[in-house]
């Protein structure tokens, strides 16, 4: 049996399996014939639909999709997400988790997510195929944020995780070991942002996005005695003006990779393997 954790994030999804990993940029195009110049990324068939991704799609679709709904439930993630599994799946028994936002982690969303997945599929990516075979009970949804608290192999009992990634901001509390529903939320922005405030942002605009956080959490937190992890690529891009308010705060050393990798934990627990 293969676990496969999958991070489908607004700007990039990340997966991994084992010691191997996948990094597809979120962005999805209508394919061409192409006459001059090398493919890059990836070229996939996935039944019977062809698509562009990643710098591929970036370069040489007209019509390119990036992910920028605040719903994931829709078919460029299934594209992007059923691409990465047969890039790293080395089995036929496979497993897959993947995340939700902290808002979206509902019963009925999950569902919707797990049959978006499921399914008897073949992929060609790149012209090599792969039969990807994922019933529901293949399929587990976990939240954005506490997979990068799960990524921790000293796990505090206590702590605020705040995941920033390109488009969200998700804040986890967990409390005596368990996710804290009722202190836990997810802010509809993120680090594009910075993209949409100038090309090159500098530090006045990283400081003001990251007195927004602050502020929007300081509402639903008012005051934070717990130790703070921070995740996400936001992370490494806020982190000097994210310690001017939480001075403890704590950066693993791939915060990119947490969710991903706290997902694979996750995984290994609920199907009680290791790749």
């Amino acid at each position: 049996m293969q676990v496969i954790a999958i991070d489908c994030g607004r700007d990039t999804l990340k997966a991994i399996t084992g010691n191997r990993r996948a990094s597809i940029k979120s962005t999805v195009g209508e394919p061409r014939e192409l006459k001059i110049g090398d493919y890059g990324d990836y070229d996939v068939i996935i039944n019977g639909q062809r698509n562009f991704l990643g710098e591929l799609a970036e370069r040489e679709s007209r019509f390119r999709r990036e992910m920028v709904s605040r719903s994931k439930i829709h078919e460029d993630t299934a594209i992007l997400s059923l691409t990465a599994i047969a890039l790293l799946a080395s089995e036929t028994d496979i497993r897959v988790v993947t995340g939700l936002p902290v808002e979206q982690h509902d019963q009925a969303t999950k569902k919707e997510y797990i049959n978006l997945l499921s399914g008897n599929h073949i992929i060609t990516v790149n012209g090599q195929r792969h039969n990807i075979r994922l019933s529901e009970d293949d399929i587990a949804v976990g939240i954005e944020g506490g997979g990068a608290y799960w990524a921790r192999k000293n796990r505090y009992l206590n702590c605020i995780v705040i995941d920033i990634g390109s488009r969200t901001v998700n804040v986890v509390c967990v409390f005596n070991g368990r996710f804290r529903d009722v202190d836990s939320f997810t802010l509809n922005y993120g680090c594009l942002e910075l993209e949409n405030a100038a090309e090159n942002p500098g530090d006045m605009i990283a400081s003001q996005l990251t007195r927004r956080i602050y502020a929007d959490i300081s509402k639903r937190l008012l005051s934070i005695k717990y130790p703070v992890l921070l995740a996400g690529g936001g992370a490494i891009l806020l982190e000097p003006w994210l310690k001017q308010y939480y001075p403890t705060a704590e950066t693993s050393e791939e915060p990119v990779w947490d969710n991903a990798i706290g997902l694979g934990v996750l995984g290994d627990m609920k199907w009680q393997t290791k790749n």
